[in-house]
């Protein structure tokens, strides 16, 4: 009965009933492992926000309801649970729901009355993603790629003001503060002060709206730390190493090579290489491990690169740096070159080739051969 009726009309009679069964299988589908039920159920979640915006606070609070971690729940309960409200989320930004509901959006239909309603469809967000975070590590990193890309999306709509209660849970200046932090928190904050320079320049922009962002990313804080750095570049090269071949690199490279570029008026702390060597390229690591590490120094060079035709030259004392401290990693790619047969071989060949890249260099020419 509501398939043909549109947001307003929906809301009421059996076309509201329709749909708020319609939002209860789709949640509860995110949940199932069958086969491609997540994937479906998820993609089927996002169209259907994308045509009724308005739904967002309901959705949003029956995946809590829906997945919420009862005691009893056997371990794959829980995980089926914990993802299922991943797919949840993930469906909520796909569907552009925040852009749609909070402003950034003319046409769409606001189905949030006023700043009241939207600060908790925010903070509830905010609150899930954190509580995802703290559930299993394998969660990590999507819940912070989700996070900055909702802090992101709010800057972009002049929402600067509500980023702070989207980070109200996750307390960065104290997880920052902390021996050991997690590589997902520094580069987090990283990544935030990119979108806090953003929304610093806007028009909009005022000085009351920002001045509750978190300190770490208005004034550096513990960022501006040389041992920060190293701390992230460790856990960056420990990452990078167990990173297999086709799987998504961690999100903290982009915002960390970022950083040592743009340097803030600072110099390239001079731990960082070292720090990133030694976790790229352990001592006795085996040659599979050796391969990853020299992927990922590929990769890593690759990102230098991509950040610095955004940002411009000045920084090449950075590439510098890269060449003349990250001696295991250098050493061990010409000597896997040295030896096609060596199970590194294919990796030092790709690594070699970013290289070239960053230095706008040509593949060196085969060698003449001798006459007979």
């Amino acid at each position: 009965g509501g398939a043909g009726a549109g947001p307003e009309g929906a809301q009421g009679g059996e076309g509201g009933a329709d749909l708020a069964y319609a939002v209860r299988r789709l949640v509860r589908g995110a949940q199932s492992s069958r086969r491609c039920c997540r994937q479906g159920f998820s993609l089927a979640l996002a169209e259907l926000l994308a045509a009724f915006p308005g739904e967002l606070a309901g959705v949003l609070q029956l995946a809590r309801q829906l997945t919420d971690l009862q005691t009893g729940l056997k371990s794959m309960e829980q995980k089926e649970r914990l993802v299922g409200r991943l797919c949840v989320y993930a469906a909520v930004f796909e569907a552009g729901c925040l852009r749609k509901l909070l402003g950034g959006d003319a046409a769409a239909p606001q189905g949030l009355t006023g700043r009241r309603g939207a600060t908790g469809v925010v903070c509830e967000l905010g609150r899930g993603l954190h509580e995802l975070y703290l559930a299993r590590p394998f969660l990590q990193e999507p819940a912070v790629r989700m996070l900055t890309h909702a802090c992101q999306e709010l800057c972009a709509m002049g929402r600067s003001s509500w980023v702070p209660e989207l980070l109200a849970e996750w307390s960065l200046d104290e997880k920052l503060g902390k021996a050991g932090a997690a590589m997902h928190v520094p580069g987090l904050a990283l990544e935030l002060r990119s979108a806090y320079e953003g929304a610093r320049q806007a028009p909009s922009a005022t000085a009351k709206a920002l001045a509750t962002w978190p300190v770490c990313v208005r004034d550096g804080g513990a960022l501006a730390q040389p041992a920060a750095l190293e701390h992230l570049a460790r856990g960056l090269g420990a990452a990078l190493g167990a990173c297999g071949l086709g799987e998504p690199l961690p999100a903290a490279l982009r915002p960390f090579c970022r950083r040592l570029l743009c340097g803030e008026g600072s110099a390239t702390p001079a731990g960082v290489w070292p720090a990133l060597d030694e976790a790229l390229f352990p001592e006795r690591a085996p040659q599979a491990s050796q391969a990853q590490g020299l992927r990922a120094l590929g990769e890593v060079v690759a990102h230098l690169c991509a950040e610095r035709a955004q940002l411009g030259d000045a920084a090449a004392a950075v590439l510098v740096g890269f060449f003349e401290q990250m001696h295991r990693g250098l050493r061990l790619m010409l000597r896997a070159l040295a030896w096609p047969r060596a199970s590194p071989h294919a990796a030092a060949a790709f690594a070699q080739g970013r290289m070239l890249e960053a230095l706008d260099a040509a593949p060196p020419p085969p060698r003449p051969q001798r006459p007979s």
